[in-house]
């Protein structure tokens, strides 16, 4: 199956990397604010594109992109991701169950030896377990990209002060909560499951942008 999003991701961060320091942080920027949760993968990649086409045409007028899109460049992009349509809902649960899987099958990897062999699954754990991703979720998808134009400083410090806080406040709870157990279960067999639901997520979603791209001459 042709990836058609990496390809086309690719020839975008090559042809960045020719353009200016000034033009490469505006765009950074924008992208950042433009993110999946408000327009789909591909089209996102479509814009970037569109993007540096404006960015090279300035540069040969002495001139930057900051200069076409004005001095507003929070209402420059709202007015761009209007133009486009939303992203579907399909492809919004697949980057969401994409990314918690990821995480915690990365975090099965690096903490393997430090869970119990055998996991208890009590009701308790598990809707924490489940208020705490969606809480992340949520903040990744819906809510950091408002931080877009901040400095880099300010989104680390917005972004970080976030986890440790949510992380603290489910951490608390998690050590003198108890439930009903559900169900016990080895935990490779949990990562497992997580590892099998990041790689069939994967694949749906380079399926769901592989038929997008075919609707679309992205290559002109």
């Amino acid at each position: 199956m042709a990836n058609e999003l990496n390809t086309l991701k690719t020839q975008n961060e090559t042809t960045t990397e020719k353009l200016t320091d000034i033009n490469q942080e505006i765009l950074s920027r924008i992208l950042k604010y433009v993110q999946i949760s408000r327009i789909g993968a591909f089209d996102r990649e479509i814009i970037r594109k569109d993007l540096i086409g404006m960015a090279i045409e300035a540069e040969k007028r002495e001139k930057t992109l900051s200069d076409i899109i004005g001095d507003d460049e929070k209402s420059w992009c709202d007015s761009i991701v209007d133009g486009y349509g939303k992203v579907s809902l399909k492809e919004l649960i697949l980057s969401i169950l994409n990314q918690i899987s990821l995480w915690w099958f990365m975090w099965g990897i690096m903490f393997f030896n430090l869970t119990p062999s055998v996991v208890k699954f009590d009701v308790g754990h598990l809707s924490l377990f489940l208020l705490y991703a969606l809480i992340l979720s949520s903040y990744t998808f819906f809510i950091s990209y408002k931080f877009a134009f901040q400095s880099l400083t300010k989104r680390l410090l917005i972004n970080s002060m976030f986890f440790i806080v949510v992380t603290i406040l489910i951490a608390i709870p998690s050590r003198t909560l108890k439930g009903i157990v559900l169900f016990s279960i080895p935990n490779y067999v949990i990562h497992l499951v997580f590892g099998t639901i990041w790689a069939s997520c994967t694949f749906l979603y380079k399926d769901l942008i592989h038929k997008q791209a075919k609707k679309i001459n992205w290559m002109e």
